[in-house]
């Protein structure tokens, strides 16, 4: 019979893993936006963790060792996909190779089964339950599964093991599982929380474009361009007498048509331009790094795509157009000042009779320049 201690310490020892384990996950997944980078370091993380449980293993026998390996195993495969899951057990059967004996083939085999009913768990069990707390207990009597393998222990130590250590083990796993399985979740909704409330604070809930606070703070970001030539692009946009496509076809449909809108635009610039949506019908264009030529084809190919073809809600056919002012800077200006020369523009087009484009240029040292392009 094995010391009560030692059996007690078999079953407590996943604590302090656990802890370093959740804190190091949290910080990978708040400062990393790869998922798949972030299931291979935790691949790497339970691996090790996993090594720390051979080190301080249970000896049954010369050679063959008893200790928790298997339930980090496990988890890495329940919750860090084929790639964590692979990676943690690549490093456990590299470290019982090294720690080698008469148990090591076994042991081999053990963590490759707990791996499977890791992953085993994960697309079949877990999607199907609603209820956490059973879920994480169910991954921990999969994971002691394992157990089972000792049937191929020689027959001086198999009775023993099972008797003595079978429950010790079973405790152990399903503890550890509804620890970790818990901790993981929680770390999960934590971080999907705050970035989601991120989301909202930066982000207009109808279009799903920046907002206007948003886009001033990434203005301010933007460096000075690296051509001589070029400068930076402030485009202002409003959709045509919107209010009277409101009034004739209601908000809702009216809230579509900024969609539309929205859909249309971002169809006409880079990923790496500013397009926001500013309040109501006013939508802002920041091109970086432009000359006035290809500023000037972003201000027309915006006109051409709204005003192209009618917008289509519900079955109905809505014509909308908009007006566009655009000015083009070699300078650097601050946010609002840009944007009132910007909506000075955008004003001028309404004044030539709204759904036309006009553009202009100021220059630090030069002339400055106006076209309008109906």
């Amino acid at each position: 019979m094995l010391p009560v201690i030692e059996k007690v310490l078999l079953v407590v020892q996943p604590l302090g893993l656990a802890v370093m384990l959740i804190y190091t996950y949290g910080l990978f997944r708040r400062s990393l936006e790869n998922t798949t980078l972030v299931n291979m370091l935790m691949g790497i993380m339970f691996g090790i963790a996993a090594c720390v449980a051979m080190l301080s293993p249970i000896p049954i026998q010369e050679g063959i060792i008893v200790d928790i390996r298997n339930l980090f195993i496990g988890v890495a495969g329940a919750f860090f996909g084929l790639i964590g899951g692979g990676v943690t057990l690549l490093i456990g059967i590299a470290m019982r190779v090294v720690i080698g004996g008469d148990g090591m083939a076994i042991g081999v085999a053990s963590m490759a089964f707990t791996a499977g009913m890791g992953a085993a768990w994960a697309y079949f069990v877990q999607p199907r339950m609603k209820n956490h707390l059973k879920a994480f207990f169910g991954l921990g009597i999969m994971i002691a599964c394992n157990i089972t393998l000792g049937i191929f222990l020689p027959s001086a130590v198999r009775i023993g093991f099972f008797v003595d250590l079978g429950p010790t083990l079973l405790i152990a796993y399903v503890l550890g599982s509804v620890l970790l399985g818990q901790l993981i979740t929680r770390e999960r909704y934590l971080i999907d929380e705050a970035k989601r409330l991120a989301s909202e604070a930066s982000t207009d809930p109808l279009t799903k474009l920046v907002n206007r606070a948003t886009a001033a703070a990434a203005f301010s970001d933007l460096p000075r361009p690296k051509k001589q030539d070029h400068g930076q692009t402030m485009i202002c946009i409003d959709v045509d007498r919107f209010k009277d496509i409101n009034d004739r076809y209601g908000h809702l449909r009216g809230d579509k048509v900024l969609v539309d809108v929205a859909t249309r635009l971002s169809a006409c610039v880079r990923p790496n331009d500013i397009l926001s949506r500013i309040s109501g019908d006013e939508f802002l264009i920041v091109l970086h790094d432009v000359n006035t030529d290809q500023a000037r084809a972003v201000a027309n190919r915006c006109l051409t795509a709204v005003n192209g073809a009618p917008t289509t809600v519900d079955g109905v056919n809505i014509n909308v157009s908009i007006s566009v002012g655009a000015v083009w800077t070699d300078s650097k200006p601050n946010f609002t000042a840009f944007r009132e020369t910007a909506d000075g523009a955008l004003y001028r087009a309404k004044a030539l009779g709204r759904n036309c484009v006009s553009f202009e240029t100021t220059r630090a040292f030069g002339v400055s320049a106006r076209q309008h392009t109906a």
